[in-house]
């Protein structure tokens, strides 16, 4: 099957934008023909919350938890080591399982959410929700836990009251240089030493840009590149760059600041969505690709004349508003990427002017049937994305499949069937296989696939708190994986009896 392609209609003119003041940001927004679902005009919802800081007073506590050794670093951040939810270590994974499934190493106990875990050094890191009584004791709490038994080597907590909205922590850490990034589910951005647990930075990004929280609590994933975290922040800006090490402690040094080209208050404004930050390069120039509630944007950088760096909006795509952006962009090549919703995909492809100014194009949009995502990411590799499809792609609706992506002509290869279905779960691909979790039932199906086919291996239920939605993590064999309530960490090695992450050969 193939995709809808669009056809070219014209190209907006360019968006005023201020930088310092005074500047311009090309903004080229294309608008091809009808779309062949519904795109939804305005935003709804949103959570209104204190802007309480993530700094002092925040708590910290010393566990007697233990690094793991012999792990490699191999999971710092949404999505694995390379962002693409493909993971990069050489453990061989069982064939089979024994009949009770795979054994389970640890569980932890966790507060409402769907927070996805990172591995670094040995160490695992989550940011917790503190759900307790008290309301003076409810917060977020970034929790450093060991990967060999799951004890907590450290916590830092600080309070922010929330209600349970269908869960509450909802992100990715991001982990470089020692340095761990979280961002809080109503939008509190910190930055610790991730060794010691030492306070760096942290911001109220409600209260410093009067970013708008979504509804049902914010679920960015923070992105670390050259020691510096890009946000999507919505509000008075549209996004920003800081650097991990601050210059003065306690304090954030931000590198840039774009304007936000529609800074209205509420769903009037441009704001952040469920989505998270894609990184990729188009003609040497690095670009930022984001999912707003009005469109996709992508933000660059600029060297200024006095050598420091600056961001600003390179096009802003307007046609793009799905009613719930939650998948983030994939990259397809040098100049194409991909965004996902339930009720289908866009492909745009990037451009260059005459003058260097770098804008979008509309390559396709497909129906849900053939592409389209609800919660999860799609996985690229080796020019075939692999995505489970959403609840309104009709009879093929939570089958994993598999699309050639390689050329213009886009192409569904096949798909896992109906005895194969996985609604909103995660997934993760290592080599020829793909672990696969069902948000309701809890469990957890490993299959080979490549593009001639898909074949299940084995399937195991390890959950039973429903709503499995978060993000998982592999490394070195072990995958760490969770339901609203707790999380797990099971041995998936073919020889158990190696260190984990060691390299093995049959």
């Amino acid at each position: 099957m193939t995709y809808t392609k669009a056809s070219w209609i014209g190209l907006a003119v360019p968006a005023a934008l201020g930088v310092l003041g005074v500047g311009v940001a090309v903004a080229w927004v294309l608008s091809g023909p009808g779309a062949p679902f519904e795109l939804r005009g305005r935003w709804e919802g949103g959570t209104d919350v204190a802007a309480v800081p993530p700094g002092p007073p925040g708590v910290f506590t010393k566990g007697a938890g233990e690094p793991a050794e012999n792990i490699p670093r191999a999971w710092t951040q949404f999505l694995g080591p390379k962002r693409n939810g493909v993971s990069m270590d050489f453990t061989v994974l069982a064939e089979r399982w024994p009949a009770g499934g795979p054994p389970v190493v640890w569980s932890v106990d966790l507060g409402p959410g769907h927070a996805g875990p990172i591995v670094y050094d040995g160490r695992v890191f989550i940011l917790d929700y503190e759900a307790a009584d008290d309301k003076a004791k409810q917060g977020d709490v970034l929790r450093c836990l060991s990967l060999a038994d799951g004890k907590e080597i450290w916590r830092y907590w600080y309070a922010v009251p929330l209600a349970d909205d269908h869960g509450i922590s909802r992100t990715v850490p991001a982990i470089a240089d020692d340095y761990v990034v979280t961002f809080g589910p109503s939008c509190h951005a910190m930055c610790l030493d991730a060794l010691t647990g030492d306070y760096q930075w942290g911001m109220s990004l409600v209260g410093r840009y009067q970013t708008r929280v979504p509804e049902w609590y914010a679920s960015q994933c923070p992105l670390i590149e050259e020691g510096r975290a890009i946000i999507a922040t919505g509000g008075r800006k549209l996004m920003i760059a800081v650097y991990l090490a601050p210059e003065d402690q306690g304090t954030p040094t931000i590198v840039w600041e774009v304007d936000n080209p529609l800074p209205g208050k509420g769903s009037q404004g441009l704001q952040i969505t469920h989505s998270s930050v894609t990184a990729m390069t188009f003609k040497g120039k690095r670009v930022y690709l984001y999912c707003t509630t009005k469109g996709v944007v992508g933000v660059g950088e600029e060297q200024t004349d006095e050598g420091e760096m600056r961001g600003k909006l390179l096009w802003r795509y307007a046609n793009w508003r799905p009613g719930i952006n939650a998948a983030s962009p994939v990259v397809l090549d040098g100049e194409r990427f991909v965004v996902t919703a339930a009720e289908g995909a866009l492909v745009l492809k990037m451009v260059q002017g005459p003058k260097g100014q770098i804008g979008v194009e509309e390559v396709a949009r497909t129906r849900a049937r053939v592409l389209s995502s609800y919660h999860q990411t799609p996985i690229l590799d080796g020019g075939y994305l692999y995505v489970v499809l959403s609840q309104k792609a009709g009879s093929r609706r939570g089958q994993l499949a598999c699309l050639d992506v390689r050329g213009d002509e886009i192409t569904t290869l096949w798909t896992s069937g109906r005895d194969d279905r996985f609604r909103w779960g995660p997934y993760v691909k290592a080599g020829d296989r793909m672990l696969l979790l069902h948000d309701e039932t809890g469990e957890l199906t490993m299959a080979r696939v490549s593009p001639d086919g898909y074949t299940r291996l084995a399937r195991a239920k390890l959950l039973s708190g429903g709503d499995a939605w978060a993000p998982m993590a592999l490394v070195g064999g072990r995958l760490l994986l969770r339901d609203v309530t707790r999380m797990i960490c099971v041995d998936l090695r073919a020889n158990r009896s190696a260190p984990a992450g060691a390299k093995h050969t049959e």
